[in-house]
């Protein structure tokens, strides 16, 4: 037999989460089965076992490809130099999360629907929204060196604020469908910035009148 090259490999590896990821959103976690995967793969079920073990490792590979995709554009942003103000990067999440809500997003509500009866799909859930809330933080740290946030605010706190009107874009994208990224991204940067300290008015002198 002629062997498989990592192109190869890698494209029926591709084609394998693909056809899990229709099932799964189509029909939830548990009402699928490997049977269901193997034929909407359009492969043989020892073409593939040869790729992942069973339905967890399946699911696992999709979380992480959902949550890696998220995760790198934290870290893109974090290492962009000039470093871009909090908005910017704000903005620059919402966009990516745009991208993905029409496709491998879907999945993410799955997941987290998923997880409130799933122990394990809890911890699978958490583990890797861990690594996303992880990178805002970073965010959220810097914007207060820079003095774009306040500084004696909790960091964590305001990381876990900023996380949570991320993870609602998304949610609000999947159920409504009507946001704009741009302006999404410039409410939330709204929110979390202070406002500016008003200027005080000038007064204005009074004139004594001639007698």
């Amino acid at each position: 037999m002629p062997r498989i090259t990592e192109q190869q490999r890698t494209q029926r590896r591709k084609q394998i989460l693909a056809a899990a990821r229709e099932e799964f959103t189509g029909n939830g976690f548990h009402a699928t089965s490997m049977d269901d995967i193997i034929r909407a793969a359009g492969m043989s079920p020892g073409g593939v076992y040869r790729y992942f073990a069973g339905k967890d490792a399946i699911i696992a590979a999709i979380a992480e490809e959902v949550v890696g995709s998220l995760s790198a554009t934290v870290d893109r942003v974090l290492a962009t130099e000039p470093a871009p103000g909090f908005a910017d990067a704000m903005s620059e999440l919402v966009t990516r999360i745009d991208e993905v809500a029409a496709g491998v997003g879907r999945l993410a509500i799955v997941v987290w629907g998923e997880a409130q009866r799933d122990p394990e799909m809890a911890r699978l859930a958490a583990r890797q929204g861990s690594r996303i809330r992880e990178g805002v933080t970073r965010l959220v740290a810097r914007a207060q060196s820079s003095g774009e946030l306040p500084p004696g605010a909790d960091t964590d706190a305001v990381a876990a604020a900023a996380f949570s009107l991320l993870a609602g874009y998304l949610v609000q994208q999947r159920i409504l469908g009507d946001l704009d990224p741009a302006s999404y991204a410039a409410a939330v940067a709204h929110l979390l910035t202070p406002a500016a300290a008003p200027t005080p008015k000038r007064r204005t002198p009074r004139t004594s009148a001639v007698s």
